[in-house]
C-alpha cells in the first residue's frame, strides 16, 4: 500500500520572500488614445485624427509605492483645464476654439452619445458640464447644454464655428 506513515512526514517548513512589483529605475509606461476620422475624398483615402498620450514614471524603490488618492503629489485635472487644451487644440486645427468648443457641448448635449459604447460614454462625460461637481466655470458652457437639450441649432448659435467636432466624425448604422 502507497502512503504515508507516521515516520515518513518531512518536518521542514518551506518559505520564501514577499515580492513586489517594481520596474528598473526610470521604467516608463504610456497610455495613447487615437480617434480617427476620414475625409470625403474620392481619389484619396486620408483621415484626420487627434491622439492623446499620458506617460507615467513607475515604482524602482519599495518607498516609491503610494496609492494615488494617498499622495501629498496628486494634481487633478479640472473641467476648466481640459476645456482650455481642447480649446486650444481646436485653435491648433485653424478652427475658432471657444466657439468650436461650446458648439461641441451643445451638438452632444442636443443628440446624447451613449448608443456608441466607451467612446460615446467618455465624449459624454468631456463634454457635459453638468456632469462634474459645480466648479464655477462659466455660464457659457452651461448654456450650451441646455441649448442642446432644448434642441436648438448648435450651427446657428454658434456660427464662427465653421466645422462641429460631430461634423467630423462619421457614424455607420
Amino acid at each position: 500500500m502507497l502512503g504515508y506513515s507516521a515516520c515518513q512526514t518531512d518536518e521542514t517548513v518551506l518559505s520564501r520572500k514577499l515580492r513586489y512589483v517594481l520596474f528598473p529605475d526610470l521604467s516608463t509606461m504610456g497610455l495613447y488614445l487615437a480617434v480617427a476620422t476620414p475625409l470625403e475624398d474620392i481619389d484619396y483615402h486620408v483621415s484626420m485624427s487627434w491622439s492623446f498620450e499620458a506617460n507615467y514614471g513607475l515604482p524602482s524603490n519599495y518607498t516609491q509605492l503610494a496609492l494615488p488618492f494617498t499622495s501629498a503629489t496628486r494634481r487633478d485635472v479640472t473641467r476648466r483645464q481640459l476645456y482650455h487644451v481642447i480649446e486650444r487644440k481646436f485653435h491648433s486645427y485653424g478652427l475658432e476654439g471657444r466657439e468650436c468648443l461650446l458648439r461641441t457641448i451643445c451638438d452632444i448635449s442636443a443628440s446624447p452619445l451613449h448608443h456608441n459604447g466607451l467612446l460615446g460614454d467618455i465624449l459624454h462625460l468631456i463634454f457635459m458640464p453638468s456632469t462634474s461637481a459645480e466648479e464655477n466655470l462659466s455660464l457659457d458652457y452651461h448654456e450650451a447644454e441646455t441649448n442642446g437639450k432644448n434642441l436648438l441649432s448648435c450651427q446657428q448659435l454658434y456660427p464662427e464655428c465653421r466645422t462641429g467636432l460631430l461634423d467630423m466624425i462619421s457614424t455607420w448604422q
